[in-house]
């Protein structure tokens, strides 16, 4: 992953910023339900996943904030989206995968079109919008091969 570097005017990361935070907040957070804790030692390995998640959510989020300011483009954002949301598949039960799934599909919407208005007023570029695109189309792809509509 590549990340190009801005030389961005102070005024205009200040405009973005606070377009940033006037119109899009911050990103939506996420919870998984625990998974079943069957085996002997499975308890280890659960909070091991509940801790990757609960690590890669806080990055998730992190990095959000940091788009939202204008200090870092979107292919981050939705690199750390895609991880959280394999890791959250990997530790669902199969009867909760498509719950995820849906959620995320409305994250994803909602962060492309905060990417398109950021399009709109010229603090983000159409790449982004690109990449915030294909991701909401990855996750529709996932719930169709799932069999949802």
């Amino acid at each position: 992953m590549h990340t190009i570097r801005r030389n961005i005017p102070i005024w205009a990361a200040g405009l973005g910023a606070t377009v940033a935070v006037a119109c899009f907040g911050l990103r939506p957070s996420r919870t998984v339900a625990d998974g079943p804790a069957t085996q002997p030692g499975a308890t280890d390995l659960a909070h091991l996943q509940q801790q990757r998640i609960t690590d890669l959510q806080q990055e998730a989020d992190l990095k959000y904030q940091l788009y939202s300011k204008g200090l870092t483009d979107f292919e981050g954002v939705s690199a750390d989206n895609e991880r959280l949301l394999d890791a959250e598949m990997e530790y669902a039960p199969a009867n909760q995968r498509v719950d995820l799934l849906q959620k995320e599909l409305a994250n994803a919407k909602q962060q492309e079109n905060d990417v398109n208005s950021r399009v709109k007023v010229g603090i983000a570029s159409h790449a982004d919008f690109l990449d915030a695109q294909a991701y909401r189309l990855e996750i529709e792809i996932k719930l169709a091969q799932e069999g949802v509509k």
